[in-house]
């Protein structure tokens, strides 16, 4: 019988040093998560994981709070 899991991707945001916040670190962890191949996707599920870290409501520290900022803000589309 197998145990589920109450990880989520968030918990990349918990968990990880901010020096790992990396657009390449940010899809090989969504990628590996998610299963997802479409790297569309997975870009996707990043930046609206991103909006909600650097939210200003949200309950993640400040310093998560802009590294995650920064990230949106030097995000090319």
């Amino acid at each position: 019988m197998s145990i589920p899991s109450t990880r989520t991707l968030m918990d990349f945001y918990r968990e990880a040093a901010i020096e790992d916040w990396t657009c390449v670190n940010l899809a090989e962890h969504y990628h590996a998560w998610s299963g997802k191949k479409d790297l569309k996707v997975v870009m996707d599920y990043m930046k609206k994981d991103l909006q909600k870290v650097a939210d200003y409501e949200s309950n993640f520290e400040i310093t998560r709070k802009r590294k995650a900022r920064e990230i949106l803000d030097n995000w090319k589309v």
